[in-house]
C-alpha cells in the first residue's frame, strides 16, 4: 500500500510527493527582466523574518523554477531523458520490492546497460543509487511520521537487512536512523 492510501494512518491530502523538473543547463533566458525582478523579490523575502513571507518566498521560488523549465519546449526531451524518467517512475512505484537490472530492462523493454547510462546522464545516479535514495527518503518520512520500529521501517522501504539500511542511512544522513528520529522529533 502506498503512503497516503486508506488504512495507512496518514491523510492523503497531506502526503508530499516528489516530482522531477528538468531545467536546461545552458540556455538563453527569455524575459530576463521579469526573472531578475523575481530574483530580487526572492532576495528581499529571504531577509524577512515574518512567517507569512515564507509562503510568498516559496511561491516566487516555484515561479522561477517554472519559468526556467518552460524555456525548453515540450516534446524536445531526448530519448535518454524519456528512458531515465520511465525508469525513475518504475523504481518509485516498485521501491518496496527487490529490483534487478534484468527486471528493470524487461519492464521498460530496454537493455539494462542503456537504462543505467540514461539515468546516469540525466540524474547522475545509477538505477540502484536512485532507488536507494528514494527508499531512504521514504524511510525518513516514516521515521518522522510513525512510531514503527527501525527494523520494520527498513522492511517497509525495501531494505532486506536492517544493518544495510542503517549503513546506507548513516552514509547519506551522517547519523543513524534512531538518532535522526530523536533529533527531529525533539525539534518539533
Amino acid at each position: 500500500m502506498d503512503p497516503g492510501e486508506e488504512g495507512s494512518g496518514r491523510d492523503p491530502a497531506f502526503f508530499l510527493e516528489s516530482f522531477p523538473i528538468h531545467l536546461p543547463q545552458y540556455t538563453v533566458l527569455p524575459r530576463i527582466s521579469a526573472l531578475s525582478g523575481k530574483l530580487q523579490q526572492l532576495a528581499y523575502l529571504e531577509e524577512q523574518t515574518l512567517s507569512r513571507n515564507k509562503w510568498q518566498h516559496q511561491l516566487i521560488f516555484q515561479q522561477i523554477l517554472q519559468d526556467l523549465a518552460a524555456v525548453q519546449p515540450p516534446g524536445s526531451s531526448s530519448p535518454a531523458v524519456r528512458v531515465a524518467e520511465q525508469a525513475a517512475t518504475y523504481l518509485r512505484i516498485h521501491y518496496k520490492e527487490h529490483i534487478s537490472y534484468e527486471q528493470l530492462g524487461l519492464a521498460l523493454n530496454f537493455h539494462p546497460a542503456y537504462i543505467s547510462r540514461c539515468m546516469q546522464k540525466v540524474f547522475g545516479l545509477t538505477p540502484l543509487e536512485y532507488v536507494t535514495r528514494y527508499r531512504l527518503e521514504q524511510a525518513k518520512l516514516m521515521l518522522l511520521n510513525t512510531d514503527l520500529p527501525i527494523g520494520r521501517i527498513a522492511e517497509e522501504t525495501g531494505f532486506n537487512q536492517v544493518s544495510y539500511f542503517g549503513a546506507c542511512f548513516a552514509r547519506q544522513e551522517g547519523m543513524t536512523p534512531r538518532t535522526y528520529r530523536k533529533q527531529y522529533i525533539k525539534a518539533e
